[in-house]
């Protein structure tokens, strides 16, 4: 049997690989990025309408737009971006910068995004109970909902005020911290018999200053927590949601992680 030369072989498997992108390309199955599309309803009322529980911190404004046909000015006015230099380019894990000096127990982030679009166009969602929404969020909301409704939302409202976007966009060009002056936020929220008396579980929920060290002394081991984040953690006195900051990863999904692993008290 005849050999096939090196020099022979070698033109005719490029040309079989390229051609075969060349063709992909033509035909539209060539994706080079990752699209951005939430799932559907499978059953029910909204059957056949995105879901907006599937939305993705990576998820930019005008992602949403896209998905969910909300303007992207219309979702950067509720959450106090629409002074970034390109609001569509801003994604829902932003949030948790822009809001970082919300008080313990506050989250204003991609999970915020859900809600407020779910509420906005008038879809089922139920949000984390840390969960809360800007004013301004429900200011847009105030011409979707009835009264009634509107007035149940007002759990989630936050009162503070997001830190400077120009200072966020510069922070993220540069490497350096925004310096922002930033005055003391405040959440409106309903106070119930539970919120006097913590149990045990709670007293081991992560929040927004829970450091490593915190997740090392109640029984998650180095190695778990080195698992769950893909990387070494460096120092254990840093926060687990600076951490996630520095990096460009999104709080709420890894918090979600290691709370599962905290072992009960």
């Amino acid at each position: 049997m005849k050999k096939i030369s090196s020099y022979v072989l070698a033109p005719v498997i490029a040309a079989v690989f390229f051609g075969g992108i060349i063709v992909s390309m033509a035909l539209n199955l060539w994706i080079t990025e990752s699209t951005k599309t939430a799932v559907k309803y499978s059953s029910g009322e909204f059957a056949g309408l995105a879901n907006p529980g599937d939305i993705r911190g990576s998820y930019s404004l005008s992602d949403i737009e896209k998905n969910f046909g909300i303007p992207v000015a219309v979702t950067a006015r509720a959450f106090g971006a629409e002074s970034w230099p390109d609001p569509a380019a801003f994604k829902a894990k932003d949030l948790e910068a822009l809001y970082e000096g919300a008080p313990e127990g506050v989250e204003i982030g991609t999970d915020s995004v859900r809600l407020f679009v779910a509420t906005y166009l008038g879809r089922p969602y139920a949000p984390e109970e840390t969960t809360r929404l800007p004013r301004a969020a429900l200011t847009e909301l105030a011409a979707k909902l009835s009264p009634a409704d509107l007035k149940a939302m007002e759990k989630y409202a936050f009162e503070g005020e997001a830190q400077s976007a120009d200072g966020m966009a510069a922070t993220a060009l540069t490497g350096e911290p925004a310096s922002a002056e930033a005055t003391a936020p405040t959440v409106t929220a309903p106070t119930t018999a539970e919120d006097h008396g913590a149990t045990a579980a709670e007293d081991r929920a992560i929040k927004g200053k829970t450091t490593f060290n915190d997740l090392l002394s109640w029984g998650v081991s180095r190695s778990t927590i080195n698992g769950i984040m893909g990387m070494d953690i460096g120092p254990a006195s840093v926060t687990v949601r600076d951490f996630c900051l520095e990096r460009g990863l999104e709080f709420s999904e890894y918090r979600a992680a290691l709370q599962a692993v905290v072992p009960a008290r």
